[in-house]
């Protein structure tokens, strides 16, 4: 699907999947200076952490290196998920990319303090605010 705002096109990615009662969300875009912006929403636990996983995988392979992820609406995540970010922002860095998280609710910003990791990314109150730092 591709959606004209402005003047311009972006093309929208929505995948979804739905595993007895989880489910999680992944939608993407990119912005005119070619960030990729993900919105993740659901849950990132058990069930779902592989198709994240391999969701953020393939973009990083298809060439994008500036990834914004945006949380807003991620309910829970589990410590599969936390390995999954962790291995995501690892597999980034490797090609020569970077992660910006947003939309981190409080709860799950906790769990990231608890096992600092929030010291391993860089985490941003609004996406606009993480873009705008990916692209300076």
């Amino acid at each position: 699907m591709s959606v004209a705002l402005a003047g311009k096109i972006y093309v929208i990615q929505q995948l979804s999947i739905s595993k007895g009662k989880t489910m999680i969300d992944f939608k993407s875009r990119k912005t005119d200076k070619g960030t990729l912006v993900i919105q993740a929403s659901g849950k990132l636990d058990n069930d779902s952490h592989q198709y994240f996983f391999d969701c953020v995988k393939d973009e990083i392979e298809n060439g994008n290196k500036k990834i914004v992820i945006n949380f807003d609406g991620l309910g829970y995540v589990s410590s599969l998920g936390l390995g999954s970010l962790v291995r995501e922002a690892s597999r980034a860095a490797k090609a020569g990319g970077t992660i910006h998280l947003t939309g981190i609710e409080s709860h799950v910003l906790d769990i990231l303090s608890m096992v600092n990791l929030d010291k391993a990314f860089h985490i941003f109150d609004t996406e606009e605010e993480a873009i705008w730092a990916m692209e300076e």
